[in-house]
């Protein structure tokens, strides 16, 4: 949805997509309503795996305040020593530099 022109998007196939995004976000909300990490008592692998795309919700329409216990652990995450946001780890794209973000 994010990388194919407007007239090329199945609408189809992004609803069906976004159903399977909400249903796997509403599984982890559940997850962290009942702890602070994923899969043990400390941050893991496990978190940084599952956090990664969700440090780009206007790629995909992920609203953290639809998901609370989401939200909480991702700033949990955040502030961990030497986090940095996904954007500042990338460089940034020269000036006339085709990056694939058109339409975005």
């Amino acid at each position: 949805m994010n990388f194919a022109p407007v007239d090329k998007r199945d609408s189809a196939v992004i609803a069906y997509l976004t159903a399977r995004m909400k249903a796997a976000l509403t599984v982890l909300e559940g997850v962290l309503e009942r702890r602070d990490w994923v899969a043990c008592a400390h941050v893991s692998a496990a978190d940084i795996a599952c956090a990664g795309y969700l440090y780009y919700p206007e790629y995909f329409n992920f609203d953290r305040s639809d998901y609370p216990a989401i939200s909480a652990w991702l700033t949990r995450l955040a502030q961990q020593p030497h986090w940095a946001h996904p954007y500042d780890l990338m460089p940034a794209p020269t000036v006339g530099q085709d990056n694939g973000l058109r339409d975005a």
